[in-house]
């Protein structure tokens, strides 16, 4: 497996049209109509960060390096898009929701957004679905770890002791505190099985013909949203990660395609789901229905790509030339054009 092959291309895609369109439901009122969703389309963004992000260190294990391309990944176009939702007083405040809503915030909450530690003090989020990027971020700092653990040990067992542990801490903490919210240690499990199928790819050959992993990916993802919550998900995420190295890869030419467009806007996409949303439910309100509904993927397609090629893609090349000029050996190219965001309802 590499970090680029169609069956990543095909997970980080349908994981964020699942986030966009349980937000569309859920602005349009229709709360019955996405169940789950949003939170299956966080876990396959979860593990699949993980799997990239432990080929990306296998290419280049230097931890300083690995954390300025990080930085540059996902700073950069979050602090664009939070700037224009702010001054552009775009409403989509998650408190307001089902109700477009603008969250007018103090200077100490707009520096923990800026800074993604929302979730860490000053708990307000001035972007809806936003909530697992400073999950992804605290999450960074534990990966190189992960990654030279499992480079010495190859050892699945632990990972899976590791993960029962996890899964127990949440399922203890939840039956505590019923309405607590996502945070780093309630998600370990659902990062873990990214580690997992990172390590089971250099154990198995993938036998299981392509078509195989549609229904494996699109039936897993139908009962998670049917049956999921913070602690079910975790075992969804655990099936995702043992399940992958197994698939042969997608090759029918369309879908592929089709995949790898998504995958490469999919950072974009992420952040501006909700201010497109804003735009056909919310601003053209008292238009045609056609109009309102035509104007979503349409803002959400240009927007995505001119933040794409303007701030995210210039942004990666710059944070892959200034980690090239971290000490300890040249560094390797990598290609982070399609990895991971962060994903979230």
């Amino acid at each position: 497996m590499k970090s680029d092959l169609a069956n990543l291309d095909i997970l980080r895609s349908l994981a964020v049209l699942l986030v966009a369109i349980a937000h569309f439901f859920m602005y349009a009122g229709k709360p019955n109509w996405y169940g789950w969703m949003g939170l299956t389309g966080v876990c396959l963004f979860f593990v699949h960060t993980c799997l990239v992000l432990m080929w990306s260190l296998e290419r280049d294990p230097h931890s300083g390096r690995f954390y300025i391309r990080r930085l540059f990944r996902l700073f950069p176009l979050w602090l664009v898009v939070l700037t224009l939702v702010v001054v552009l007083k775009i409403p989509t405040a998650p408190p307001a929701a089902p109700h477009f809503g603008y969250f007018s915030a103090s200077a100490r909450e707009l520096l923990a957004n800026a800074t993604m530690t929302f979730n860490l003090w000053f708990g307000a989020r001035i972007v809806g679905a936003s909530w697992s990027l400073p999950i992804e971020m605290q999450m960074y700092l534990l990966l190189p770890v992960l990654f030279f653990f499992i480079r010495s040990t190859r050892a699945l067992w632990v990972l899976l002791v590791i993960e029962g542990l996890a899964i127990a801490s949440v399922w203890t903490v939840l039956g505590i505190h019923s309405t607590t919210n996502a945070s780093l240690a309630i998600c370990i499990p659902y990062f873990l099985p990214g580690v997992m199928a990172y390590t089971l790819s250099k154990k198995v050959r993938p036998t299981l013909p392509p078509w195989s992993f549609i229904v494996f990916l699109l039936g897993m993802a139908a009962v998670h949203n049917r049956y999921g919550n913070l602690f079910r998900s975790s075992f969804f995420c655990l099936a995702i990660g043992l399940g992958l190295p197994f698939f042969q890869q997608i090759t029918w030419r369309p879908m592929v395609r089709s995949a790898h467009l998504i995958a490469r806007y999919s950072y974009g996409i992420y952040l501006c789901h909700i201010p497109s949303i804003c735009v056909g439910l919310y601003y053209l309100r008292g238009h045609s229905l056609a109009l309102r509904l035509a104007s979503i993927p349409i803002v959400l397609t240009v927007s995505s790509v001119a933040l794409y090629h303007g701030v995210e893609a210039p942004m990666i090349r710059l944070g892959s030339r200034l980690a090239k000029k971290v000490e300890s050996g040249p560094s390797p190219k990598v290609n982070e054009t399609t990895l991971s965001l962060e994903p979230a309802p």
